[in-house]
């Protein structure tokens, strides 16, 4: 399940690839992301041969606009409690990710 950050206007609707993004798990973290790098994500992660993409969740956002989902997960954004993954390619991106119920939520 791809969870996007907010949905960016068309008016830069360009493909940034996965050098631009960051992904996270647990529903803490958010920005804002494009029509066109939402969709080629869509498509990579259903072609993935990788394992830990079965039964998993995940935020996506570009890496620039991070921001928690409420003011109580500020500290996420340094703390390392949750995981920011990056990667320049997407099997790189992919790499970090664990199934539901694997990583850690914020109470």
């Amino acid at each position: 399940i791809i969870r996007p950050g907010g949905l960016e206007e068309p008016k830069r609707n360009t493909v940034l690839g996965p050098s631009a993004l960051e992904l996270s798990q647990g529903d803490a973290l958010a920005g804002i992301i494009s029509r066109a790098d939402l969709a080629e994500v869509a498509v990579e992660a259903a072609l993935a041969q990788s394992r830990n993409l079965q039964d998993t969740s995940f935020e996506l956002y570009y890496t620039d606009g991070a921001q928690p989902c409420e003011g109580r997960f500020k500290s996420l954004l340094q703390s390392g409690e949750v995981s920011r993954l990056h990667g320049d390619t997407y099997e790189a991106l992919f790499r970090g990710l664990n199934r539901d119920g694997e990583y850690f939520m914020p109470a």
